[in-house]
């Protein structure tokens, strides 16, 4: 499990003053890239050439409204099902003692020169599993 922080800008925030819905999706986007951002396979200076993971699939359930200026915690976890690789987000807000939200996102490996879906990488599996060397 990985945690990423961060505070919500004014301009996420809506004309009642919360965080307009459509910005999960990117709060789960970031937290997600931090947390691969550790893992060597995803440091590279350029986009991945040969293998790519788009998203298939996102889910959100909102359960609190996010306010400008509130703090915000997004645990991540990943799992792999079959060729997939799920990731499972819980948004915390110091404003209120239950998560504020709930996130899925589902991938796969795509060959980017086939543009067929492929097994995932070794590496990928063995971060997934906290075996990365």
């Amino acid at each position: 499990m990985f945690n990423y922080q961060r505070r919500v800008h004014f301009y996420e925030t809506d004309a009642m003053g919360i965080v307009h819905h459509a910005n999960y999706v990117r709060f789960l986007e970031e937290a997600r890239v931090a947390w691969l951002g550790q893992f060597s396979y995803f440091k590279v200076e350029k986009p991945l050439e040969d293998v790519n993971y788009p998203v298939l699939e996102v889910q959100l359930e909102y359960k609190n409204p996010l306010e400008f200026n509130d703090e915000v915690i997004i645990e991540v976890a990943a799992q792999i099902k079959g060729v997939r690789l799920i990731f499972d987000y819980i948004l915390h807000s110091k404003s209120f003692d239950k998560p504020v939200a709930f996130g899925k996102t589902v991938h796969v490996a795509l060959c980017m020169k086939t543009r067929k879906p492929i097994r995932l990488p070794k590496e990928v599996v063995d971060f997934i599993a906290g075996k990365e060397k």
